[in-house]
This record gives structure tokens, C-alpha cells and sequence, in this order.
């Protein structure tokens, strides 16, 4: 290869030039203006920048590679989540299908055609407000979107931001400056005995309701009051974990804490099974296909029959709190139930009690009433 200098004629009797390269292809001489392979929009100027760009298409050459790149795809929003965020989310998220994969549906749309590099907190503020008015249905009927809702967009948002900055795209989290909703306090609430028979009866009453089948409902109810289980831990529970003849089920958990950065390792506790729930473990275990619960949610089901009892707005992964008041009114200690519904930390299981005011009151006036076996005097106090 070599650079010259190639002139022609312009109009009034000017001429102009040019640096270009000659290089051989297949025995042929092929002549072209000397610019830099990376930006071909780049032309040389001079003699030395013309032989820099000669030796870098010359060692391209000798390598294999293309002498002109192609120019790189921009990283916009749609394309980041699809090729990077996603895959990861599908691979690591237990919770994807039913988190990120439904707020990215609505993600995508609004920030697709953006460059991740471009979005900042004024565009995610103007997102949220946005949502904080839009109406759950499509036609604008029904209420607007729950300010927990919302937040929750912007989690996972912040969470495909994330990886950008891991991935050296970003500098920032642009999330990181928006202020969440304020969310009201829930006020958790547990299953009464007459409210569980309620429950049961209806399920009991009616086979199919939406292809549903209500008697495995009634079943899930009283295995996880019985139980304490998480729902997840319930609804991915496998038939191998049931042990019906020492009466024990040994339960998975991958619970790894708020921003966990690891990936996790099942946890494993065994759980008894008490004379009330064996019957209906019986009759699960004689269904079909591998898993306890042959459905994979009761979502749909569960907020019929409450709303057909008259239980509106009752979770059903309150069973769980359920069975944690239950056992503490049964006499078990806080060590029992933190084993018990897998909790790392006795501190936790605060999280889960629920203080009956009737119940207290009877208590402190029963300790109140209490006969004293011996007083003592403010002198005597004062001795000692």
C-alpha cells in the first residue's frame, strides 16, 4: 500500500486535491481517499495522518478484520432491557413473571425509543405522574393505579438502571433522585374461626367457579393455616416433600433479603403436619402431575370466594399471619415460631404479631385480680 496526493481541475482555473491510499484486492488496484477507519467521516489533512490511517487498515488487513466497522447500534431503552436486562431477570428473579415481565410491558412503551444514556429524573417523574392518574382498565373506567403500584415501576425501572451502570453505559441511577409514593400503612388482619368455616362452606358448595376448582381452594386454606407456609412456598411445593408416614413436610424457602447481591441457595425446614391437615394432604397427594397444588396461582379464586363471604381485600398470604397467631395462642415461643415459618431472626417474627386488645385486657385485669402472697411495706422496701 502507499498514500499520494491526488489532484483535479476546478472551475476558473483552480485545482484541488486529496490524500488517498492504493492498495491491491484479488490482483487489483483499487484506489481510495485516505480517512480514518473509525470515522470515516474523518478525511486526512496531511501526509502523517494519511500513513496513520494506511497502518491501521493494514493491520485490519493482516488480522482479518473489516477495515470500516460497522457503526455501533445505539443502546436505547427497548433494546437494553431485551438484550441485557431481561435475559438476567428471567434467569435470577423467582418473581419475574409475575413482576418484572408485567411492569416492563408498561416500561417499555414509555422509554423504548429513549437512549438509556438520556433519561433522567425529570422524564421518571413525569412517567410517574402519569401513572399516579391513569385508570387500572383501558377503557378509563375503574380506579386509578395504587401509589404501592406505581412505586413499584419505578423499582424496577431503578433496577434496569442498575445493570446499565454496571454494564458502563450510565454513570447514575437516575431513580436514585425520585421520591417514592407514600404508601398507607396496612393493617394486617387475621382468619377467625367462624370466617375459615365461611370459607370453607362456600368452597364446598360450589365445584367450578371460572375453572376453578374450589375444592382445592378449601385444601389450601387449611394446609396453610395449618402450615404457616409462604405462598410461593405453598403453590412451587413438590409431593416429594410430603411425608405422610412421619407426618412432616419439609419446606424450601430462597428468601435472601432486600437487595440481595447473591444468588440463592434453598433453605429448608420441616414443618409437622397436624391431625386437622393430614386428611387434606391425603387428598392432594392423590392428584395429578408432581406438584402439591395443581395450579400454579389462586389469585383469581381466592378474591371470588372472599369477595362471595364477604372477606373483600382479605390476602391470602395472610394465612400465613394466621397461623402465627394461632400457634402463639396455642403457647408456642417465639423461637418455635421463628423455626417454624423460617424466619433467621426472632426480631422478624414481631413483624408477624398481632396484639388482640379483648384478649390483653382480660389478661392484665386477670394478673391484676391475682391474690398477693406477701407485700411489702415502703420501709421494708427502702431496707432492702
Amino acid at each position: 500500500m502507499t498514500v499520494y496526493w491526488k489532484t483535479w481541475p476546478l472551475k476558473g482555473g483552480k485545482s484541488g486535491g486529496a490524500w488517498y491510499m492504493r492498495r491491491m484486492v484479488d490482483g487489483v488496484s483499487v484506489d481510495e481517499r485516505a480517512k480514518n477507519p473509525d470515522n470515516p467521516k474523518q478525511k486526512a489533512n496531511t501526509k502523517k495522518e494519511a500513513e496513520y490511517f494506511e497502518s491501521i487498515v493494514n493491520q485490519r488487513l493482516c488480522q482479518g478484520e473489516p477495515v470500516f466497522k460497522p457503526k455501533p447500534t445505539p443502546w436505547t431503552f427497548e433494546r437494553f432491557v431485551e438484550e441485557k436486562y431481561r435475559p438476567v431477570a428471567e434467569a435470577n428473579h423467582r418473581g419475574y413473571k409475575n413482576g418484572a415481565k408485567a411492569f416492563l410491558k408498561v416500561l417499555i412503551p414509555e422509554f423504548g425509543a429513549r437512549l438509556i444514556s438520556e433519561i433522567g429524573p425529570v422524564e421518571i417523574e413525569a412517567f410517574k405522574r402519569r401513572q399516579q392518574s391513569r385508570k387500572k382498565q383501558k377503557g378509563g373506567e375503574g380506579d386509578t393505579l395504587k401509589p404501592k403500584t406505581v412505586n413499584s415501576y419505578i423499582n424496577c425501572l431503578s433496577g434496569v438502571f442498575t445493570l446499565a451502570v454496571a454494564e458502563k453505559l450510565r454513570m447514575d441511577n437516575p431513580c436514585d433522585s425520585v421520591m417514592r409514593l407514600e404508601v398507607e400503612p396496612i393493617t394486617k388482619r387475621v382468619l377467625s374461626d367462624e370466617d375459615e368455616e365461611r370459607l370453607l362452606v362456600a368452597c364446598e358448595n360450589v365445584k367450578k367457579v371460572n375453572r376453578w376448582d374450589r375444592r382445592y381452594l378449601a385444601h389450601a386454606i387449611v394446609i396453610m393455616v395449618e402450615g404457616g407456609f409462604r405462598p410461593l412456598e405453598f403453590l412451587t411445593m413438590k409431593k416429594s416433600q410430603v411425608n405422610l408416614s412421619t407426618r412432616q413436610v419439609t419446606v424450601l424457602s430462597y428468601k435472601r433479603g432486600w437487595k440481595r447481591r447473591v444468588s440463592a441457595q434453598p433453605k429448608r425446614r420441616v414443618v409437622p403436619i397436624s391431625d386437622r391437615a393430614l386428611p387434606y394432604y391425603q387428598v392432594m397427594m392423590e392428584s395429578e402431575g408432581d406438584q402439591l397444588y395443581p395450579y400454579d396461582s389462586v389469585k383469581k379464586s381466592w378474591m371470588a370466594l372472599c369477595k362471595e363471604v364477604g372477606l373483600d381485600g382479605f390476602w391470602f398470604r395472610w394465612l400465613r399471619d394466621t397461623a402465627k397467631h394461632r400457634w402463639e395462642l396455642a403457647g408456642f415461643g417465639p423461637f418455635e415460631i421463628a423455626k417454624l415459618m423460617g424466619h433467621s431472626s426472632p426480631v422478624m417474627t414481631m413483624e408477624y404479631s398481632i396484639v388482640e386488645q379483648e384478649r390483653a385486657l382480660t389478661l392484665m385485669n386477670r394478673r391484676g385480680n391475682a391474690p398477693v402472697s406477701m407485700e411489702l411495706s415502703l420501709s421494708q422496701m427502702y431496707k432492702l
